[in-house]
C-alpha cells in the first residue's frame, strides 16, 4: 500500500508523514508553494522532514492564486477559503499519477474547533466521496483527526522517527530565521505541549518538550 502524504512543513504534518512510513509500504510527499508570507521557510522545513524520514517529495508552486480572508471571531487569523479543497484535488491527481492508495493529512479537531471549517472531519469525508464520485477512489489517512492539538502532542512519543521529524518542522506565520513565538500558530503550539504536560504530570507520565522551540 502506498500514501501520499500532504506535507506541509508543519508539526502535525510531520507526525502524520512520520506514521505514514511506520505503517504503509511505499510513502511520497507532496508540498505546496503558493506565496503565503512563511512559506519559503515551510517549504524547507517540509523538504528536511522528507529527507530525514527518506520518502520522496515533490514541491508544486502554484502562485498567489488564493486570497486569504479574516472572520470576526474566528481564531483572529487568516483563512483561505478552498485552500484544503483546492490542495486535496491537486494532491488526489498526484496520488493517482503514482498509484498511492492513500493520501494522508495532519487535521486534527483543534484546527476545525478554531473556526477552519475545511479541517473538519465531515468536509474531509466530502472531499473523499468526491473524489471517488470522480472516478479516483482513495482512502483517507487522517489519524489526528479525532485529537486535540495537546493530544497529538502525545504522538511524539509513541510514532517512530516522530520527535526528531518534529523537530525540523515550522509553525511560526513569519518567514525568519527562527520561530517568534508570538504569533497565534506559535502560541497554540506552546500550549499544546503545556497542556499535554499538566495532564502527563497529573497521571504521572513523562513530559514532552518542544524539540523545535
Amino acid at each position: 500500500m502506498k500514501c501520499l502524504v500532504l506535507l506541509s512543513g508543519g508539526i502535525s504534518s510531520a507526525i502524520v508523514a512520520a506514521r505514514a512510513v511506520a505503517e504503509f509500504r511505499e510513502v511520497e510527499a507532496i508540498t505546496f508553494a503558493y506565496g503565503d508570507a512563511h512559506r519559503e521557510r515551510a517549504a524547507s522545513a517540509s523538504r528536511a522532514i522528507a529527507e530525514f524520514l527518506g520518502i520522496p517529495r515533490k514541491l508544486i508552486g502554484i502562485g498567489p492564486v488564493l486570497t486569504p480572508t479574516v472572520e470576526p471571531g474566528d481564531y483572529n487569523a487568516a483563512w483561505t477559503p478552498g485552500r484544503n479543497l483546492f490542495f486535496l484535488s491537486l494532491a488526489f491527481n498526484r496520488a493517482r499519477a503514482i498509484g498511492a492508495n492513500s493520501v494522508g493529512v495532519g487535521f486534527h479537531r483543534g484546527d476545525a474547533e478554531a473556526g477552519f471549517p475545511d479541517c473538519r472531519t465531515a468536509f474531509l469525508d466530502s472531499a473523499f466521496t468526491a473524489s471517488r464520485e470522480g472516478g479516483v477512489p482513495l482512502a483517507a489517512y487522517a489519524p489526528l483527526a479525532g485529537m486535540a492539538q495537546s493530544e497529538t502532542v502525545g504522538e511524539l512519543s509513541v510514532v517512530p522517527y516522530a520527535m526528531p521529524a518534529a523537530a525540523l518542522s515550522w509553525t511560526c506565520r513569519y518567514d525568519g530565521y527562527s520561530q517568534c513565538r508570538r504569533c497565534e500558530p506559535c502560541v497554540d503550539r506552546k500550549r499544546a505541549f503545556e497542556a499535554y504536560n499538566r495532564r502527563a504530570k497529573i497521571s504521572k507520565r513523562g513530559s514532552i518538550l518542544d524539540p523545535a522551540f
